[in-house]
């Protein structure tokens, strides 16, 4: 049979935003893992809200690569 859809009321507009900054983030993070680009992986870590700042995004950027430098070969 597969996979039926749910009809579901429209979400609030809170719920809205937040479903657009999470894909934001998530394609942010698609886009730096393929294409390598530091800069975009910065942007996706510094727009995540767990990260305060462009400076804790870098380390973390850092100590991913380092940690995981295998499956990472693009950086």
């Amino acid at each position: 049979c597969g996979a039926l859809p749910l009809n579901v009321d429209a979400f609030p507009s809170s719920a809205k935003a937040e479903l657009i900054f999470i894909n934001t983030w998530e394609n942010l993070a698609i886009e730096a893992a393929i294409t390598g680009d530091v800069e975009t992986a910065i942007e996706a870590f510094t727009i995540n809200p767990l990260i305060k700042s462009g400076e804790v995004a870098k380390t973390v950027l850092d100590e991913l690569i380092k940690a995981h430098i295998r499956y990472l070969p693009q950086y």
